[in-house]
């Protein structure tokens, strides 16, 4: 199995970043790890969590992590190799005829050489070049990390999406219903002469707008489902026999806790991949300018090997071999400004990570404060759409009542009932935004138990502690 470099604190899974904080913050942790990882949608929603668990394994964002990380791995390999001892070696066999000799016969001539050689001293040169394999690997590490964490926080809102669109289908096909009974007892009424036409034709247009409505919403059903499994590798079976019938109530944050949520916004900058990735580029680019300002200078290696020369001093063959060993000095003098041109060069990228670094720093910061606000949102539209919820429900029971004691009509009836079928999609849709807000602020603070668990899951399995350098 390949040496792996073991990432650096500030780059490993943002796993580490829960017993920091617990370290740290004392109950400001305990908060947070109660009143957001625990309140995740798949803690309350069926069938969640195995399509996560399906997405983690065989999202195909996953498998292409995969094969950059080994494409990185042989770089990182490449990288360390001119530290290492080198072998290498020539052979040539031919026939050979000396024309300038008339008693000269056709012969065979074999030459060789094999060296062993090793660079001593290259200012550090080497040692810089193997650090920047090894900082690429780390980089793209960090992306495989942020793939999962989208991964997650997408897989819950396309399900999260489906099951808002099925419970969607079901009360369009309730309004339908409810369209058709009453064009059906208008129809029979018109037969008796106590409907008008242009009355039943309103209500034959109304249905066969509910028709078209249910339609597009199956057609969009469908479209989501197979849409999410074609992005965690399953089949759309798999999805819809776990779908529950609705969103579930969130329990929800109140005003204080979502504030309270700010004491970890500076210890979710150590663990932000993007600010990570920036860090990391900084050092990758100072690496770079120390061998950009070495190769003018001498650089020191030793070889040793053995050889068979193919002709003597005299001109003639010579069968013996020859053990050699010395010192190699290479001097790359004059390059007509090239390594000037280079040193320029790494020293602007230098400072352009610097200021991604401070990007990076203050769009994550910019980030959180924007989640934290939409959070606070959804949850006073929640709050309102569950309210305005209950009171469609009431008011269906106040019709029905009236109805009974012949104050109201049917077609009342059916009008409060088509109202509380658009409010239930209205707060399951609102219930669906405060499951998203919630996760993408424990996702961005870097405390989404599930995208933890596969990061460090993939860490220990592929990762070993690099041997001495």
């Amino acid at each position: 199995m390949l040496e792996r470099t073991t990432l650096s604190t500030p780059c490993l899974p943002r796993i580490a970043l829960t017993t920091f904080a617990l370290a740290v913050l004392g109950p400001h942790w305990t908060f947070a790890q109660v009143d957001l990882a625990s309140h995740l949608p798949e803690t309350s929603m069926s069938g969640l969590s195995e399509v996560l668990d399906s997405a983690m394994t065989g999202a195909d964002s996953i498998q292409l992590r995969d094969i950059v990380e080994k494409e990185y791995e042989g770089r990182r390999i490449v990288a360390a190799a001119p530290k290492k001892l080198q072998l290498g070696g020539r052979a040539t066999y031919r026939k050979e005829q000396d024309i300038e000799r008339d008693d000269a016969e056709l012969g065979d001539r074999l030459s060789y050489s094999l060296s062993l050689s090793k660079a001593l001293y290259h200012w550090g040169a080497l040692k810089a070049n193997r650090e920047i394999g090894e900082l690429n690997l780390e980089i793209q590490e960090l992306s495989t990390f942020e793939t999962y964490r989208i991964l997650a926080l997408d897989v819950r809102r396309q399900y999260l999406q489906i099951v808002v669109s099925k419970r969607d289908v079901e009360l369009k096909q309730k309004t339908l219903d409810v369209r058709n009974n009453r064009l059906d007892l208008e129809r029979r009424r018109l037969e008796t002469g106590n409907a008008s036409a242009v009355e039943v034709y309103n209500l034959e247009l109304q249905s066969n707008a509910a028709d078209l409505d249910l339609l597009r919403s199956e057609n969009t059903l469908q479209d989501q489902v197979d849409t999410l499994a074609r992005l965690v590798s399953i089949d759309t079976g798999s999805i819809i026999e776990k779908l529950p019938s609705e969103v579930p109530v969130p329990v929800t944050l109140d005003s204080s806790q979502i504030d309270s949520l700010t004491v970890l916004f500076e210890q979710g900058v150590t663990s932000n991949v993007s600010i990570d990735q920036s860090r990391k580029s900084i050092d990758l680019f100072q690496k770079d300018l120390h061998i950009a300002r070495q190769r003018n200078k001498p650089k020191l290696g030793v070889s040793v090997g053995i050889t068979q020369f193919e002709l003597a001093e005299t001109g003639r063959n010579r069968a013996e071999e020859i053990f050699f060993g010395g010192v190699t000095i290479t001097w790359n003098i004059f390059d007509s400004g090239s390594t000037k041109g280079s040193i320029v060069s790494a020293a602007a990228r230098i400072e352009q990570m610097k200021h991604q670094f401070e990007s990076a720093k203050s769009n994550y910061l910019f980030d959180l404060q924007r989640a934290q606000n939409l959070l606070g949102l959804n949850r006073r539209i929640l709050e309102r759409d569950e309210v305005a919820l209950s009171r469609a429900r009431e008011l269906v029971e106040e019709v029905r009542s009236q109805i009974s004691a012949g104050i109201a009509t049917e077609s009342s009836l059916d009008n409060s009932i088509i109202s509380l079928a658009s409010q239930e999609v209205r707060t399951n849709r609102s219930r669906s935004d405060y499951h998203n807000a919630l996760a993408n602020m424990t996702s961005l603070l870097g405390l989404d138990p599930f995208a933890q668990e596969f990061i460090e899951r993939r860490t220990q399995e592929r990762s070993l502690p690099i041997k001495s350098k």
